[in-house]
């Protein structure tokens, strides 16, 4: 409930100049001025004592202050101030206004501005003359008056303010603790670096790319601290995954977008995928609306990494996504970064930079060990070592980590190594406990990470492993060399990732060797998350072997799983699947009125869609009856045209496969009453979601870029006018074509229902922004070349010197 601006808790001296305030921004008269308290002949304000145009009477009452009784005071004011008129000499006409924390009737306001016209006409010419607490409420809501408000403590519970403040410094800590395993001393300042930095300067976006292990991870950290101490402006960064694109726009628009005082900075760390591309097409639609949101704005920093195949592979597979990256990122500007072109000395610095980072965290004994073993390499031959094929930054971290391994030649070690890079891993897991190897199995086995410690300790103890092996010991004896720790925020549960993706892939070709280990997994999990891994997607009317394994054990052991709540479409669709309907008829109806739209194996596609169209494919006439009457159901509809991936299309497909539906049950059951959709309520419900759809089309800025909407390269001249009036025409066009052309029509929408105002707004921006830019041509790239990498330094001059 709106109870309005309560102005009658505030000080006497406060109100009134609280009132001169928003009277100078009302009526645009600077001037205006107040006294200090004590008589003041009926003025609390004026713009000019000795020939004023407007005086201002203030008065701060109780809401509940009798109204008959106010009028007669507000009438003694203007007494006075008529009295005041003849006393200080004023000769010309003035308007009177009247500012007061109560409310007033019609009644009230008629009868005062009736007495005003009698004693001082003209004085108060309009209603606007008189600001009581409707007025003053009103005024609140206005963009303008705001901050007058907000300074005098009448929108100290706005929570809209109050909730940005609290998320902007949650966003602040997050910033901090993004760098809290980040140490600058011992990143090596590439050129890669600064042409990085100059491209996020001037675009706003960044990829870079690069195989496994070869710094993608810390190029981002770097750039995002360079960012953070920009003393010219204020930085947040935060790293994100793809999925969560729509609520980083969400955070840039309501905290940033119009807040030029700060920037955000956001990481997509192997944004399409930690080792392999499993990305869907929904999010890769994402992807460009990052890509425009970025582009056609201040202060949004976007840097993407991605292991080189993987962005391969996205290319091939997607040819979307391959236009994206060739139009927009590669051939229009270049903002692809490749950090796979490392020269002899960059390669050199990071070499040396490792092992005195690990130096640095020894012991004194252990830190005389490294230092005799890295002096061993002095004189031999460094490009060997720099140039071979299997030289990565994390490579060579994991050489000085293990340094205790070496038993001879240190050289000799190293080029074994970098000839074997898996035998590091292989003699580091080894020397793990059987315990240890499960663990880190039964964290591979899940389907996403990271994942809660606590799951994971669960899974372990339903294995029959050793009773008294502790579990939470070998977690932290394990972090910071296969495992790593997360915190969404400071209170929130403790999850465990993997230290880096190449430990998955190790892993995971490791367990070919382990067969006996996956069964035991599989056979004991009480996780479907555990389960459905490998499951695959699934598509209309079949399943795999696999799949259909894991459907047949999602009902047989239900209750047994701690997840299952995240599994609800997939136990309706294993009702439906393996024609179970009649002994799961109740539970069948529940679950479809508790559905929220997730799909796990079918991550990036709408739930809802998945299982109408398997109702509509089922021949249980039965079950179709169930479906139709769970209709009716407001939440239920609520669930679903507010699930995931739900958009103007796929809302067709749904609409469509029930009206299917309906027709089929309608002509085999005579005792169903519905004859068509439009019938029932859920068509208002859908029908209402189908404009929502179309509205928040034309009213987001990313449409443009999706659209590829561009203007006319004309010799004679921009008419900006024309050209967004020319697009208004071709997006109706467009609305109508939503509406009619798919597979469901809307005949009852018009393109008269739609608002058109933020599109033109949006259309005025962009395309300005197009036709600056027709002439724009790529420019060569400064090369970053700090004092270090001068080509005067030699390999020998980095790495011939003692570590310490």
């Amino acid at each position: 409930m709106d109870i309005g601006i309560r102005a009658d808790g505030m000080t006497t001296s406060d109100f009134e100049n609280f009132a001169i305030e928003i009277v100078k921004k009302k009526f645009d008269n600077s001037s205006l001025h107040g006294f200090k308290e004590g008589r003041d002949d009926g003025i609390d304000g004026i713009d000019d004592i000795a020939s004023p145009s407007l005086v201002i009477q203030a008065k701060r009452w109780q809401v509940t202050k009798n109204h008959a009784t106010a009028v007669k005071l507000l009438k003694e004011e203007i007494d006075k101030i008529a009295l005041t008129k003849e006393k200080y000499g004023w000769k010309n006409d003035f308007n009177y206004v009247i500012v007061t924390s109560m409310g007033l009737s019609p009644a009230n306001l008629k009868e005062i501005r009736d007495y005003a016209d009698t004693i001082i006409p003209n004085a108060i010419p309009t209603d606007d003359y008189i600001i009581f607490s409707s007025t003053l409420t009103t005024l609140s809501q206005h963009k303008e008056y705001s901050e007058i408000f907000i300074k005098y403590g009448l929108l100290e519970k706005d929570i809209t303010n109050v909730l940005r403040n609290i998320k902007l410094k949650n966003i602040e800590a997050e910033s901090k603790d993004y760098f809290s395993d980040f140490d600058a001393h011992y990143f090596v300042e590439t050129r890669f670096l600064g042409e990085a930095y100059h491209i996020l300067q001037r675009e706003h976006i960044l990829l870079i790319q690069g195989p496994a292990g070869i710094g993608k991870t810390t190029t981002c950290s770097m750039l995002g601290n360079l960012f953070l101490n920009n003393n010219k402006n204020i930085f947040d960064i935060i790293m994100r995954r793809v999925e969560d694109i729509n609520e980083v726009l969400r955070l840039y628009n309501e905290n940033y977008r119009d807040n030029e005082d700060r920037n955000l900075f956001v990481v997509f760390d192997d944004f399409l995928g930690r080792n392999e591309f499993d990305v869907g097409e929904r999010v890769l639609q994402d992807i460009k609306k990052l890509y425009s949101a970025s582009t056609n704005t201040n202060n949004l920093f976007i840097c993407l990494n991605s292991r080189t195949q993987i962005l391969q592979d996205a290319t091939l597979i997607n040819f979307e996504f391959q236009k994206l990256i060739n139009e927009k990122f590669s051939e229009e500007r270049r903002f692809i970064i490749d950090l796979s072109k490392y020269s002899d000395i960059e390669r050199a610095h990071i070499f040396r930079k490792v092992f005195e980072r690990k130096a640095d965290y020894l012991d004194i004994d252990d830190k005389k060990e490294l230092v005799e073993k890295y002096n061993n390499l002095i004189g031999k031959d460094w490009k060997k070592i720099v140039r071979h094929r299997n030289y990565f930054p994390r490579s060579i971290e994991l050489i000085a980590n293990n340094f205790k391994e070496a038993s001879g030649s240190f050289y000799d070690y190293v080029m074994y190594y970098l000839d074997h890079p898996n035998q590091l891993y292989n003699n580091l897991f080894d020397n793990l406990k059987i315990e240890e190897k499960y663990l880190l199995f039964s964290l591979l086995q899940f389907d996403a990470y990271p994942v809660e410690e606590e799951w994971l300790i669960n899974s372990l103890h339903t294995l029959e492993l050793n009773p008294i092996f502790d579990f939470k010991k070998s977690l932290k004896k394990l972090d910071g060399s296969w495992l790593a720790f997360t915190k969404e925020s400071f209170d929130s549960i403790s999850k465990v990732d993997f230290f880096n993706p190449s430990i998955i892939d190790f892993l995971n070709d490791k367990l070919k060797e382990y067969p006996n280990i996956t069964q035991k997994l599989t056979q004991n999990s009480i996780y479907l998350h555990q389960l459905c891994k490998g499951c695959g997607s699934y598509i209309l009317g079949e399943l795999t072997d696999t799949q259909a394994m894991f459907f047949s054990k999602l009902l047989a052991n239900w209750n047994n799983f701690k997840d299952k709540d995240d599994f609800i479409g997939e136990k309706i669709l294993s009702i439906i699947y393996l024609n179970q309907f009649s002994k799961f008829k109740t539970d069948f109806e529940e679950l479809l009125r508790i559905y929220d739209g997730r799909n796990n194996l079918n991550i990036y596609q709408n739930g809802w869609s998945n299982i109408i169209s398997q109702i509509y494919f089922s021949d249980n006439k039965a079950m179709k009856r169930v479906f139709l009457s769970i209709l009716d159901d407001k939440s239920v509809l609520d669930k679903l045209v507010n699930s995931p991936y739900l958009d103007s299309e796929e809302l067709d497909a749904i609409v469509n496969t029930i009206s299917e539906i309906i027709y089929e049950v309608s002509k085999a059951d005579d005792d169903y009453q519905e004859g068509s959709l439009k019938e029932m309520y859920c068509y208002s419900v859908f029908r209402q979601k189908k404009i929502e759809l179309l509205q928040d089309y034309l009213d987001s800025s990313s449409t443009l870029e999706k659209e590829d909407v561009d203007c006319t390269n004309d010799p004679d001249g921009f008419d900006l006018d024309w050209e967004v009036e020319e697009q208004i025409s071709e997006f109706e066009n467009r609305i109508t074509e939503q509406l009619l052309g798919g597979v469901y029509e809307w005949d009852d929408i018009s393109v008269e229902n739609f608002d058109y105002s933020s599109l033109q707004y949006h259309l005025e921006e962009y395309l300005q922004w197009k036709y600056d830019s027709i002439s724009y041509a790529d420019e060569a790239y400064d090369r970053w070349r700090d004092s270090q990498l001068e080509e005067r330094v030699t390999l020998e001059s980095i790495l011939n010197k003692p570590l310490l």
